[in-house]
Order: C-alpha cells, then structure tokens, then sequence
C-alpha cells in the first residue's frame, strides 16, 4: 500500500497544538524574486548570474515506487544538480510521517493529495501547495460487474469502502450528495484498510482504489475491465487531485526560489521518465523492496494517463489547478471534514510554478 494516513493525520494533530501554541498563522511572504541578469557593461555581453545553490530535502510519501519516479529520476539523471541544488530524496515507509517531516524542518518537500492540505490548516497546521502534476482523481469507485452497480445511483443499499481521514472521503460524499444518497442512511460506509481480500471475498461491494496500485493489482490478478465496474469522479466533477507537491510557509519564505528551480527539474524528470519507461522502472528496481517489474510498469503507465489526461495541455503541466482548489475549499467545509472554513488561495501558492515554467 503506498500511502499513509492514520500516522499523518496524528502527527498533524499534534503539530496544530505545537503551531495554536505558538501564536496565530501568518499569511506567507512573498516568495524570494529570482535571479535576474547581471548589468550590461561596455566590455561584453550580458550575462545571468548562476543562482546560489542549495540544499533541499524531498520525503517521499511510501518506498521507492514508479508513484515518485519524476523525483527519482530527476535526482538520477543530475535535473537538479543542473539546477545548482543539492537534493536528498528521502524513502517514506510505515513509520513515516511526510507532512510531519516537512513541519519539523527534518525534510523541505512532501506530496500528497490536496484534500488534506486543507484538513491540515484547518487544524493550524500552515502547508502550501506549489505544484500539481495530477489533473485527475487518482482513485476510482470499482465494484464487480455482477454486483448489480452500474453507476453512483446505485451504491443505494450497499456496503462501499473508501480511505476516510484527512480528507479522502470527500469524493464520495460529494458524488453521493450530488445524486442524493446519504452515507449511513442510504448506503454503509466503511473504512476501506489496507488489503483488497475483503472486496474479493464479497464483504464490501466496492473499494476506492488507486488507479496506479490496487487497481493494477486486480488486473495483475487476472481481472479485466470487463470483470469490474470503475466510476471515475472526475466523471462527475468531485474529483480531487493527488499528486500535489507541498511545503510550508516558513520553507517556502526560506527557499521560494530554489524551490522553483525543483519543480522546474521536477517536472523534466516526470517527463524523462515517461518517454523512458524501461529505463526508469529498472532505476527503481534497484531502489524498491520486493517489488516486481510487472507492477512497476503498469504503474507508470497507469500515472501517465493520471498527469496528461486526453486534452491536457502539456504547457500547463504541473501548474495549480485553481477552480479544483476552490470546488475542495467549499465541499471539505460543507461536508463537515474542515475544523474551520479554509480559503482556497491559503493552500497554494502559484508563484513558484509561474517562476519554474518560465525558462529558470
């Protein structure tokens, strides 16, 4: 399984005390201005001052995994180094907490899904979206395609698991309220866990899961898209987008601009890997634990459609999706899962990929 999310949800727990005790959030500065041209002189051309360089810290969210490979092959093929920064990747796992990293200065970079972004600020807990390479919703209603569900009217009267905490939820209460089913009255809703044998042994009728794991677990298994039933949120316009690089403002005051430089090497790694699917699965190898070729590829695969989805415009690739930010602004509030109305704008920060999309 590769995300956490009771070990997250009480490190932010603790740590909004730590931040209620040390007074209320500022707004983020503005972040450093980038480095700008040297003056022309009479003696010869203009020239651009290489920029300082830096040490940043990524925290991956699970092991090594096709999931991250834009960070891992940015940091393999030297992207970053090419940037002038010095870049530490760090391997998540069970006893990990990446939010919890970022907000005691241990690493200065996580991801995650932007619904929890909102939980944690909510709560005090100061994160700042600065780029985005998901532009879809990565995890899907599946149920079996003998269950009698063919669409979201039909969850009425079933058992339906989801990921619930931090935010996870709240695709589903939106599709459900949108059609007019109410969770614990219309339909049961249960916690999903970690393993997919109760949805195969007939316990949940469906799971939501990733497009890029449990998803391709089934079909590694033998099924096939004719054996399941897959309802997408995006469909429906609730989706919420994973994948959504984080920090926070006292980090981004810090580091803004060499930050920037990240997401601009970052971005060239996700599409190095993309167009070079054998050779990154075979880095990762070297990296993951017990994980099969197999699996990795499909994952990759299965990521790809997730970041360029049919009309996305690679010229916006890793930009903030804003309109999605502020449709998650307003359901999280109205579905009771913010301890306080978040604004949209708080939880990103668009400057950063503005600085990194423009020829840094």
């Amino acid at each position: 399984m590769n995300r956490l999310r009771g070990g997250i949800l009480v490190g932010l727990l603790a740590l909004a005390l730590v931040a209620m005790a040390c007074g209320e959030d500022e707004p983020a500065p503005t972040t450093a201005a980038p480095t700008t041209a040297a003056p022309a002189t009479t003696e010869g051309p203009t020239t651009t001052a290489a920029p300082e360089r830096v040490s940043l810290v990524m925290q991956l969210t699970w092991v090594p995994q096709s999931q991250f490979a834009g960070y891992i092959m940015a940091d393999r093929k030297g992207f970053y180094d090419d940037m002038n920064l010095d870049v530490e990747v760090l391997p998540g796992g069970p006893d990990v907490s990446p939010d919890q990293q970022i907000i005691t200065g241990a690493a200065d970079l996580t991801l995650g899904k932007a619904a929890a972004i909102f939980v944690a600020r909510s709560r005090g807990v100061p994160l700042v979206a600065v780029a985005q390479f998901h532009r879809k919703s990565g995890f899907p209603i599946v149920a079996m395609a003998d269950s009698g569900i063919q669409g979201p009217e039909d969850l009425a009267g079933k058992t339906v698991a989801a990921f619930q905490g931090g935010g996870d939820e709240v695709e589903l209460l939106a599709l459900a309220a949108q059609i007019g089913l109410e969770p614990g009255v219309d339909f049961e809703l249960v916690e999903q866990g970690f393993s997919l044998d109760p949805f195969l042994n007939g316990e949940f009728d469906t799971i939501t899961p990733t497009y890029w794991n449990e998803l391709q677990s089934l079909y590694e298994e033998g099924f096939t898209d004719d054996d399941l039933v897959i309802i997408d949120f995006d469909d429906y316009g609730v989706g919420s987008p994973h994948g959504v690089l984080h920090t926070t403002e006292e980090i981004l005051a810090e580091k803004g601009e060499a930050i920037a430089r990240f997401v601009a090497a970052t971005i060239r790694g996700w599409k190095y890997a993309f167009d070079n699917p054998e050779e990154t699965v075979s880095v990762i190898l070297e990296q993951a634990i017990q994980a099969s070729e197999l699996h990795q590829t499909n994952m990759l695969t299965a990521l790809e459609a997730l970041h360029f989805p049919e009309g996305f415009s690679e010229a916006e690739y890793g930009s903030i999706d804003v309109p999605a930010f502020e449709r998650l602004s307003t359901d999280l509030f109205g579905f009771g899962l913010l301890d306080q109305e978040v604004p949209a704008s708080d939880a990103y920060d668009t400057s950063i990929w503005d600085m990194a999309s423009d020829g840094m």
